[in-house]
């Protein structure tokens, strides 16, 4: 994961997600204006809820025109982990990200070990990738 400092969305200040190491993480890139974001969203409120701290969840909102409609948008999707804010889509652009929604699986170490472009199409999907792709399930 490239170093990169990001603010949170609700500006109570900022992370470098490259520091986020120890725990893996999903990183997933949306923004209020992605339709397929709005359709995974649940999707990824029952997985963080259920996940039992074995793996961090991570929202990046990339190029919102309005922050406080999308840390609206993140509360009521029941979203309780970080939401950061790319709002120029630096960080998507240095890890290589064109379109979203886009979920990234990163170790412990801190590898993005892999992507899943485009939209989750179920709780049980996003279970499924932890799974094979962390370990974790």
């Amino acid at each position: 994961m490239p170093s990169l400092l990001q603010t949170c969305l609700d500006g109570s200040g900022s992370v470098d997600l490259s520091a986020l190491r120890g725990t893996p993480m999903v990183v997933n890139l949306w923004a209020t204006w992605c339709g397929p974001c709005r359709t995974e969203a649940p999707f990824l409120a029952e997985a963080s809820q259920q996940s039992g701290g074995s793996v961090r969840f991570v929202g990046v909102d990339v190029a919102d025109p309005d922050p406080a409609a999308a840390l609206e948008f993140a509360a009521g999707q029941g979203w309780t982990y970080a939401q950061v804010a790319d709002p120029d889509r630096a960080f998507a652009g240095r890890i290589g990200v064109v379109g979203i929604p886009q979920t990234l699986f990163v170790d412990a170490d801190g590898r993005i070990v892999y992507r899943h472009a485009g939209a989750l199409t179920s709780a049980d999907q996003l279970r499924g990738l932890l799974r094979d792709q962390l370990a974790i399930g």
